[in-house]
């Protein structure tokens, strides 16, 4: 016992354990103030975002403070475009925020926000626009959902809401992996910045690829009348709450509405495209004040042949930059008179 102890001092193994815990906290507390795009640079920060909520934190915030400028960037689970707003919102600024997937996500200039922006400041140079699109490939209204709370601390004057429906099913998949991954002791794993990035870290290094879900298991899902059923109950849902939190701002809304491209005689909007624009347009009688621009409504009014669909789509979901030219022109005004009306 004597050579035992000798060897182990077992009376150090106390202050072992509390300088291991103090050297942790130590790292804790580095990697919550120090993980940021101005410490780390934008490229290394954009990659590595310190939770496992695939866009379901509310803690992390939509801009970082670099320099003067709030600047809004791409994470891991956020492809936003690189967008900034003044750190102090300007007496003649309007700030409209657009939330959806990836239709109306396109790219920064030629998506019918960019293009609305443009057209705004030429039509009324009074104001200070800034139209910041918050749109996600992926992302149904669960996320939007998220995403619209975090922008109130941006003094938002006008949101642009742009459901899809399909995605719905994405924000159920990636909320059930999230919960399952904090379940029982992994809470306590996934509390911590400091592990999380050595995880991630540690998974780039070793090519440990997140697990995705291929299209094959969606389509399957989709099929099942109960599943699109639930996903349209939620989306109603949620559309609801987001229509309530532009409430409270006192903010304007638009809902844009679903076109695709399919085959028949109904080829701007299917069954189910109908019925998703029925949810989303339900919500514009209910609040003021909003616009529902019927974006499969306009397509097949002005190009009411077929073979037009080919030129406007660029896939059966997403529009070339005609379909996004079409939605800004159609914006334009009801937008302006809105904020005219609120903002004279």
């Amino acid at each position: 016992m004597g050579r035992i102890s000798s060897i182990f001092n077992f009376k150090k193994i106390p202050w072992g354990i509390a300088g291991a815990g103090a050297l942790f906290l130590l790292l804790e507390l580095a990697a919550r103030m120090l993980w940021t795009p101005a410490f780390v640079g934008e490229k290394t920060y954009s990659r590595f975002e310190p939770n496992y909520r695939y866009g379901y934190s509310e803690q992390m915030p939509l801009f970082e403070s670099i320099g003067n400028q709030l600047v809004c960037m791409q994470t891991q689970y956020t492809q936003f475009h690189r967008q900034t707003l003044s750190k102090t919102k300007a007496k003649n600024e309007i700030r409209i925020f657009t939330l959806g997937g990836s239709v109306s996500r396109g790219s920064l200039e030629t998506s019918y926000s960019g293009r609305l922006e443009k057209m705004l400041r030429l039509a009324a140079p009074q104001y200070e626009w800034h139209i910041i699109n918050l749109s996600c490939g992926g992302y149904g209204t669960s996320r939007m959902r998220v995403l619209m709370k975090k922008t109130l601390a941006y003094e938002p004057d006008l949101f642009i809401l742009h459901p899809h429906g399909s995605n719905e099913y994405e924000d159920e998949r990636d909320f059930n992996y999230q919960e399952k991954l904090h379940a029982g002791m992994n809470r306590l794993f996934f509390s911590s910045h400091f592990l999380v990035l050595s995880k991630k870290k540690y998974d780039e290094l070793n090519s440990n690829a997140l697990p995705q879900s291929d299209a094959e298991s969606e389509l399957k899902a989709s099929a099942v009348p109960e599943n699109v059923a639930r996903w349209n109950a939620t989306m109603d849902k949620n559309l609801q709450a987001m229509m309530d939190v532009a409430k409270s701002r006192h903010a304007g809304v638009v809902l844009v509405g679903r076109a695709d491209r399919n085959d028949g005689a109904e080829y701007y909007a299917n069954k189910e495209t109908l019925e998703i624009n029925r949810i989303i347009k339900e919500h514009s009688k209910t609040f003021s004040p909003c616009f529902y621009l019927d974006m499969a409504g306009l397509m097949a009014s002005t190009y009411p042949d077929m073979e037009s669909k080919e030129f406007l789509f660029e896939d059966t979901t997403h529009w070339r930059e005609i379909g996004h030219k079409m939605a800004a022109e159609h914006l334009l005004g009801p937008v302006l008179a809105m904020v005219k009306a609120s903002r004279p």
